[in-house]
């Protein structure tokens, strides 16, 4: 499951206002630390559902680039959908804004 979501705002504030909210209070999980910088300022979160071989692993990633603040959430099995593979998948999105924006 992959969902993207992209707001843009007049200025940065606005962006920078709702990173810093999903900072105080993540919809999914628990926050990560953010090792892999996607855009300006980064959120990662995550948790896992089910238990033995039917565990999912659900990344929430939340990054600011200018006045554009974006999330994608992504979901796999734990044992073959990582951390970097959802890092990958966002910065996908980040350069397809970063297209957008100029």
């Amino acid at each position: 499951m992959i969902e993207s979501r992209a707001d843009r705002f007049d200025e940065s504030g606005g962006a920078e206002k709702e990173i810093a909210a999903i900072r105080v209070a993540p919809p999914l999980g628990d926050l990560v630390p953010d090792s892999h910088q996607v855009g300006e300022e980064t959120v990662l979160s995550t948790i896992l559902q089910g238990t033995g071989a039917a565990k999912i692993r659900f990344w929430f990633i939340a990054w600011r680039q200018a006045n554009v603040a974006a999330s994608v959430v992504v979901s796999g099995f734990d044992s073959k959908f990582n951390f970097t593979d959802a890092v990958t998948l966002a910065r996908k999105q980040e350069r397809r804004i970063a297209g957008l924006i100029g």
